[in-house]
């Protein structure tokens, strides 16, 4: 069984490794921009505090907080988060940029984001292996689908909301799992768990070269006092309905 290097949230959290500009980019459309502020003004507090970031906003209006933001129009829900790799791939403007990163706005920085983050391919473990063998992750096991992970594959699972790495690996990713989502979308399919499902698919044939531990970011409403990310409860319907 392949092992897996993670840094736990209570380890010293050195300052980052020399690097040149980041991207911290994040998508709110409709209700999703009420969360804007609270989280650009964390971003700027914890996240890589000692490294140019500028924070990329995909949105649907006008929002105060962002360095730049790439308006894009508001879709029914799947569809919003189902084509940000799509969006990240013609968001030219990013080539710029050493280091790439996109995480879900309703986040809240809650300590120093530092070194740990900066590697080739990085990606945030789920707390599913604390629960359940691999053969029981929520991978997509619908054959049909792009997404598919047959049950004897896949030893980690990984949740989708926040992911990175070196610009030029990162991007190459999300060209790879764009062209799947568009597949399954010609076909009229959804994944179970929409771009987290392509994301994990992918990750399952290239692992990442940092792997965050579930305990990194956790909700709100489970936090354990290590975590650095904490995402905010919300009625996911209520959003997800807005027009």
């Amino acid at each position: 069984m392949t092992r897996l290097t993670t840094l736990h949230p209570s380890e010293k959290n050195t300052d980052a490794k020399p690097v040149g500009n980041v991207a911290l980019c994040a998508f709110a459309t409709g209700r999703y921009g009420e969360f804007v502020p609270a989280f650009c003004e964390t971003a700027r507090r914890y996240f890589l505090p000692q490294v140019n970031t500028d924070i990329i906003l995909f949105s649907d209006q006008e929002t105060s907080g962002p360095d730049e933001t790439r308006f894009i129009s508001h879709m029914p829900w799947p569809l919003g988060t189902m084509l940000r790799y799509h969006f990240l791939v013609a968001a030219k403007c990013l080539g710029k940029y050493e280091y790439l990163y996109l995480i879900d706005v309703d986040a809240r920085f809650v300590r120093k984001i530092g070194s740990e983050i900066i590697g080739n391919r990085v990606a945030l473990l789920g707390h599913h292996h604390t629960k359940f063998a691999p053969y029981q992750y929520p991978y997509c096991r619908d054959k049909q689908s792009a997404a598919f992970v047959p049950f004897e594959q896949g030893q980690f699972y990984y949740v989708g909301g926040f992911q990175g790495g070196q610009t030029s690996t990162y991007l190459q990713d999300c060209r790879v799992i764009a062209a799947a989502i568009s597949q399954d979308l010609r076909g009229g399919r959804f994944a179970q768990w929409h771009d987290e499902s392509y994301w994990n698919r992918h990750l399952v044939d290239h692992l990442p070269t940092n792997s965050l531990p579930w305990e990194y970011a956790t909700s709100e409403a489970e936090t354990t006092g290590e975590e650095r990310i904490v995402f905010v409860v919300k009625d996911h319907e209520a959003y997800r309905a807005w027009q």
